[in-house]
């Protein structure tokens, strides 16, 4: 039996019927849309399933280079917006710093990783070009908010380093594992397992860069201030002299470098750019509220 409905109930469906009767195709899609539940609004499909308006080639890298009048806008603008929470970011990585262990005169054994974390994260919004531009500058405006306690050679070294991070994560992330910085699959497994999978990879090989950059640093540093504790001496030395007791677990390399003191620094940078990335993997799907409002 069919319960009878409340002639008030039954006259303001009429109403709303009628209202929606009289909205343009246009106004009604919207109606229709905003009955969605989703971050942007909107549910698009293609004829595969993918959720939400896929561009063909928009996993080719030339597709992240194609810039309009607005777009070039738009990323200029953001750059400044993220140059200026590079200020805020340097704050806390100063706090972080204090951690930090001095390696002769020049050369950090560095704590801080929330630097690089805003330098990924702002690859869905900014797109390599303007990120690798961030990643440059930040080392620098950094040391100068520091009070230049870094000196020059790291953080010369430290802008080379963040914009090859940049297209490392660039190129694994969002060409080679296909996670778009615009797009949500709709299908939470696989979105989440796009997002996750490629983290080990790019983790060792950022803390393989990261460690180059040490060594180099360290090499600079004998060059130019020739006390480090992990650089042989640029000075003449007796080699007469008992070697187990100067250069004790001192292996041998064309360098001169403690190598097990390296692999304890790329130990500690697999350890310090872990934790960036799980930060990044969170923060990063939140971008793409930028790119849908704004695109």
């Amino acid at each position: 039996m069919k319960k009878n409905k409340n002639p008030k109930e039954v006259l303001e469906h009429l109403k709303s019927d009628l209202d929606k009767r009289l909205l343009s195709g246009d106004e009604l899609e919207k109606l229709k849309h905003r009955e969605k539940d989703h971050y942007h609004g909107i549910h698009h499909f293609d004829e595969f399933g993918n959720h939400d308006d896929y561009v063909e080639d928009e996993f080719k890298p030339s597709h992240h280079f194609k810039f309009s009048k607005k777009n070039l806008t738009f990323k200029i603008s953001l750059t400044a917006v993220f140059l200026a929470l590079s200020v805020v970011v340097s704050l806390l990585d100063i706090l972080l710093e204090t951690l930090s262990l001095p390696v002769g005169d020049q050369v950090f054994i560095q704590t801080r990783f929330l630097d690089i974390v805003l330098v990924v994260a702002s690859i869905a919004t900014l797109g390599p070009l303007f990120s690798s531009v961030l990643g440059a500058v930040q080392p620098v405006m950094h040391n100068l908010i520091h009070g230049m306690h870094h000196g020059w050679i790291q953080p010369m070294l430290d802008m080379f380093q963040n914009v090859l991070i940049v297209w490392v994560v660039w190129l694994i992330f969002y060409i080679i594992f296909q996670n778009s910085p615009i797009h949500r699959d709709e299908n939470k497994k696989v979105y989440e397992t796009k997002r996750w999978m490629p983290m080990p990879f790019i983790i060792v090989l950022v803390a393989v860069i990261a460690t180059i950059s040490f060594i180099l640093a360290l090499y600079i540093q004998s060059k130019v201030s020739p006390n480090s504790p992990l650089l042989p001496s640029t000075r003449g030395h007796d080699h007469d002299h008992d070697h187990d007791h100067d250069h004790q677990g001192m292996l041998e390399s064309i360098t001169g470098v403690n190598w097990g003191i390296v692999f304890a620094i790329f130990g500690w940078n697999i350890l310090r750019y872990g934790i960036a990335f799980v930060l990044f993997v969170l923060i990063e799907g939140r971008m793409r509220i930028i790119n849908h409002r704004y695109k």
